[in-house]
């Protein structure tokens, strides 16, 4: 089976991406995605699910793969927070992200 991946990101400006936290840290294969495309002038959004790891080992993961884009702070989702993440949803359309 072929992996799905985006023909150009060149139409984006913001890229979402979410990915569950494997020992400490975001799968390789989310780093090797990132990689793979210049980044340059985007804003990339991490958000991630695990019961008890916090993002903050991968965040600097993310930021090493995403070369050249903006990598604001992410979000660490856990399966009892779901009123929390609706209300990091709302908030998100009122980041201050420059383009």
């Amino acid at each position: 089976m072929q992996a799905a991946k985006p023909d150009n990101l060149d139409q984006y400006d913001i890229i979402y991406i979410g990915y569950p936290i494997w020992w400490f840290n975001a799968p390789m294969a989310v780093g090797s995605f990132l990689e793979s495309y210049d980044l340059s002038g985007k804003t990339v959004v991490p958000f991630c699910t695990s019961q008890d790891n916090d993002i903050s080992v991968s965040m600097d993961y993310i930021q090493k793969a995403a070369k050249g884009a903006t990598v604001p702070d992410g979000y660490r989702i856990h399966g009892a927070d779901l009123d929390d993440v609706r209300e990091w949803l709302k908030g998100i359309a009122d980041w201050p992200i420059e383009k």
